[in-house]
């Protein structure tokens, strides 16, 4: 009994992470198509014109360079866009999640891991835990910078990231040197101050 019932959870899991919403696609010559779809675990866009129509697959490198996708949900919508940084001298690509916009833009993505239930001997279920990633990036720029877990206090983002971002804004500057004005992970305010309050 038990293992038709981790069967049936599992199933449920597993349609549910691949239900279509509805969508809408911009692309980068600013035309845009509606429909269903959704994210694929490698970041393409999979899209139907219809339910049950034939499938068709975005991302930023297609013959129609897709600019933004907009998934709407009954009681709001996402948005997401394609960014990338340089490793080794070549562009990397990710479909980010808008978080916040304004003259910096922060970008998210939720990572989902699960741990195997061999761990403890093989009793009971795995685990599933999430966490978010942020990325960061200038207005109307296409190039972000990976904020890993957002800790504003790090001397990587200190010394590095708040300097090439917030330097017109020497009250920012102290207000993260000095340490006890934001929480330690406390990137979405970082990011609320510049936009509203920076000149």
């Amino acid at each position: 009994m038990k293992n038709i019932s981790l069967l049936l959870l599992i199933a449920l899991t597993v349609t549910s992470s691949y239900s279509q919403e509805k969508i809408t696609i911009e692309f980068s010559d600013s035309t845009q198509i509606k429909g269903y779809g959704r994210i694929k675990i490698d970041g393409n866009i999979l899209y139907r014109k219809e339910k049950g129509s034939e499938k068709e697959i975005y991302n930023y490198k297609t013959e129609k360079k897709v600019k933004k996708l907009t998934i709407h949900f009954d009681d709001s919508d996402k948005s997401y866009e394609y960014k990338f940084t340089y490793l080794d001298g070549y562009k990397h690509y990710k479909l980010l999640e808008v978080y916040k916009t304004g003259k910096v833009n922060l970008y998210i993505k939720e990572l989902n891991t699960s741990t195997n239930p061999s761990v403890t001997g093989g009793f009971g279920m795995g685990m599933s835990y999430s966490s978010i990633k942020y990325y960061i990036s200038k207005k109307n720029n296409d190039t972000i910078v990976d904020l890993r877990q957002g800790n504003v206090y790090s001397k990587r983002f200190r010394k590095k990231i708040a300097p090439n971002f917030f330097n017109d804004c020497s009250d920012l500057i102290e207000k993260i040197n000095t340490r006890d004005f934001f929480n330690r992970y406390g990137i979405n305010s970082v990011v609320d101050y510049y936009n509203e309050k920076c000149e």
